[in-house]
């Protein structure tokens, strides 16, 4: 290694495996509304190429267990590593070891809702108002919602075909058409099954789960029961 290779490295204030604390008042790169402060980690990588040069900071336990939960929201939403950050020099510095103070953010600049976007759709369905909400888990009360929801958007009677066999229905093939949803007043939905639909197949009337339906893409009530099914089976 030359002598100009050793000066460079040795410019470098920080190694693999140094524990660092990022300074206060850094924001997130992708998130402008999120501070960074106080975080806590472990160099893990380090990008000599970039200008300023650039650390790969595995967070800590503590910092993960204290991260605001938009933050965890968005990274899931994003596909971002919630674990892991790419930051510069400029924004670290040595952890010394004193308890850290983690900056919380004061101001949430929250994007609007997306009807172009699955999850988005469903969070529009039970009612939420941004993106940074969390999706509600398959429970009674949000498969209220929903059924409220899908009562007032469903155009009836819905064609479809069965899914997949279930209990005594095992016809997969012919033709179904689904007239209404069962009140959730008049049952007691399970998380497993959800809202049950009232429906006809080859002249005799079947109650089965609305989630097990396959609709037709080119009928409008296609993405209504789609989007349920997904939420069903991702939130249950």
């Amino acid at each position: 290694m030359s002598n100009s290779s050793n000066k460079q490295q040795a410019a470098i204030p920080f190694a693999v495996g140094t524990r660092v604390r990022v300074k206060a008042g850094t924001k997130d790169p992708d998130f402008a509304d999120m501070p960074l402060g106080g975080w806590t980690g472990q160099i893990q990588e380090i990008n000599h190429e970039a200008s300023p040069t650039a650390y790969l900071i595995a967070w800590d336990h503590y910092t993960l267990q204290n991260i605001h939960p938009v933050y965890k929201s968005r990274c899931e939403r994003e596909g971002f590593d919630l674990a892991r950050m790419w930051l510069g020099e400029a924004e670290l510095e040595t952890d010394a070891g004193q308890p850290a103070t983690i900056e919380q953010p004061t101001a949430l600049a929250s994007r609007p809702l997306d009807p172009n976007d699955q999850e988005d759709r469903i969070r529009i369905a039970l009612g939420l108002r941004n993106r940074d909400d969390p999706i509600p888990p398959v429970r009674l009360k949000s498969l209220r919602r929903y059924y409220t929801y899908l009562i007032s958007h469903l155009a009836f009677p819905i064609r479809a075909q069965l899914g997949s066999a279930i209990g005594p229905h095992r016809d997969t093939r012919s033709p179904v058409s689904v007239v209404s949803l069962l009140d959730v007043d008049d049952y007691s939905p399970e998380e497993t099954y959800g809202l049950i639909c009232k429906a006809t197949q080859k002249g005799q009337r079947i109650e089965h789960p609305l989630a097990n339906m396959d609709v037709d893409e080119a009928d409008p009530n296609h993405r209504l029961v789609d989007d349920y099914a997904y939420w069903l089976s991702n939130w249950a």
